[in-house]
């Protein structure tokens, strides 16, 4: 099997999240995450997301404690 985004690469692992063939290249985004580029950047938007909703919870209840 060949990797899902460089189909001329051979298969190395697999993707943790969406299962899917990763070549060598690929896999050493996965040693750390153990998940596909294309996931770790839909990763990193939904803890951005997540972090910026916390920093406005912050700032609105320190305004409302003063």
């Amino acid at each position: 099997m060949n990797c899902s985004i460089h189909d001329n690469m051979p298969e190395k692992t697999k993707c943790v999240i969406c299962r899917k063939s990763l070549c060598e290249d690929c896999s050493k985004f996965q040693d750390e995450y153990g998940a596909c580029p294309t996931c770790l950047d839909g990763q990193a938007r939904i803890m951005h997301a997540s972090a910026k909703r916390g920093l406005m919870y912050n700032i609105l209840s320190l305004i409302c404690a003063v």
